[in-house]
């Protein structure tokens, strides 16, 4: 799942990037209807800005690549620049990783579009969208069908949706949770030992 990147402007009010208000504006509810020309003009919008010849998941590596050597090359340039020189050499690549930064978010937004949908077809996602008919008898005899009614008419999404399954990352939590606390509460007990 990309990197969510919300301006948060006060408690009750996000600021969405503009590839996430096109992509909002164009998935689930279009698909249902079979209006597949939203989704595959948002697409063309995706590899126009990021380029036809890869798939957006080569593109996400290769970004994350050239992010990474622009850091090494901006650590070398920044150390051998002059005493005047270092400030500006820093606003240079700043401007620069800021720059592959923001194509590689709009990349990995494509990716999980993509990866949600392929080619548009409807599918029921798990935290994202779900068919839900409004009454018992409107519902389709279908494996995981629901319907408002029988959600005692909540409008509630979760009701629906659900939540979306969380990726297990390899990582065992007891083990995080004991390597952040001797990291963080070590240091101070030697403080107070010595």
């Amino acid at each position: 799942m990309p990197e969510i990147i919300i301006l948060v402007v006060d408690r009750t009010l996000n600021e969405w990037s503009e590839w996430q208000l096109k992509k909002s504006k164009c998935y689930c509810m279009a698909f249902y209807r079979g209006e597949k020309e939203k989704y595959i003009a948002l697409l063309n919008e995706y590899y126009t800005v990021l380029g036809y010849e890869k798939s957006f998941a080569e593109q996400i590596d290769e970004l994350t690549e050239k992010i990474k050597q622009c850091k090494e090359e901006a650590k070398k340039a920044i150390e051998n620049a002059g005493r005047n020189e270092k400030k500006k050499k820093q606003e240079e690549y700043v401007d620069k990783l800021s720059a592959l930064s923001d194509i590689l978010n709009v990349a990995k937004e494509a990716q999980w579009l993509y990866e949600k949908f392929g080619e548009g077809e409807y599918q029921d996602i798990p935290g994202l969208c779900k068919v839900a008919y409004t009454t018992e008898e409107a519902k389709i005899d279908s494996q995981g069908s629901i319907s408002v009614e029988e959600k005692a008419w909540s409008l509630t999404p979760g009701a629906y949706v659900g939540v979306a399954p969380i990726e297990d990352d390899g990582v065992n939590f007891e083990e995080r949770i004991w390597r952040k606390f001797t990291e963080n509460f070590y240091p101070y007990r030697q403080n107070l030992i010595t």
